[in-house]
């Protein structure tokens, strides 16, 4: 059980405040979902708007997946523990298609490996 081997730098907690940044915006586009998705219902749900619904579904999946994905890579980044469950969490961001935030962090997690403990 040893503890972080490298220098202590500043990578893994801007990596964290970019995982959160990325878990913001999946809470915004888990309520636009959301908004959006009644709005939809209330019109009457067929025809046009019933088609909309799996798209929909699938923006609801992404920022819920964003969401994990960004608590999950923060939390590991600003403890620097599980590198790879970090790495993981950046990567969640990525599919959830937040690009800039997932890119950002991936890198700086990917680059500061050492200073994560095991």
């Amino acid at each position: 059980m040893g503890g972080a081997t490298g220098p202590r730098t500043a990578k893994p907690t801007i990596a964290g405040v970019f995982c959160i940044l990325g878990l913001l915006v999946s809470l915004l586009l888990l309520i636009a979902s959301v908004i959006l998705a009644s709005l939809l219902g209330s019109l009457g749900g067929f025809g046009l708007f019933g088609m909309f619904g799996g798209g929909i579904a699938i923006l609801a999946i992404m920022g819920i997946l964003g969401m994990v994905g960004g608590l999950m890579g923060a939390i590991f980044s600003f403890q620097r523990k599980k590198w790879m469950m970090a790495l993981v969490g950046s990567i969640l961001l990525l599919v959830s298609l937040h690009v800039l935030t997932g890119i950002i962090a991936l890198i700086l997690i990917a680059i500061s490996k050492k200073e994560f403990a095991s």
